[in-house]
């Protein structure tokens, strides 16, 4: 999965996932400020960032780790790659250590090893 910034906002959506199949959902910037994602699936929303900021340096460090992990030989690489997205996404605050955030659901992903 990737996140793609789109150059203009369409209505209140500022990014996409994009997923080896597809398009996945969307990520929505809230009139708070939040940027919220959306399940396409069951339109659940999760939060992704406290401002568009933080979400924008959160998804440049996604999109990187994507990158850096397909690159990795061993598996200790690949796990220093991980350990350096969780330092990212904690440096930003964006960890709730919960499963309602997107960030914490996309660490999960990424420690058991999906892109």
């Amino acid at each position: 999965m990737r996140i793609e910034m789109l150059e203009v906002p369409v209505a209140n959506i500022i990014a996409r996932e994009i997923q080896v199949q597809g398009s996945g959902g969307n990520f929505h910037l809230r009139l708070s400020g939040h940027v919220a994602y959306r399940s396409p699936e069951d339109g659940k929303e999760w939060p992704a960032g406290q401002s568009i900021e933080s979400f924008v340096a959160a998804a440049e460090a996604w999109n990187s780790y994507n990158d850096d992990v397909l690159n990795a030989v061993t598996d200790q690489e690949e796990r220093a790659v991980v350990d350096r997205l969780r330092t990212r996404l904690n440096d930003l605050d964006l960890l709730q250590d919960t499963e309602d955030g997107f960030w914490d659901l996309a660490l999960a992903q990424a420690q058991n090893g999906l892109p």
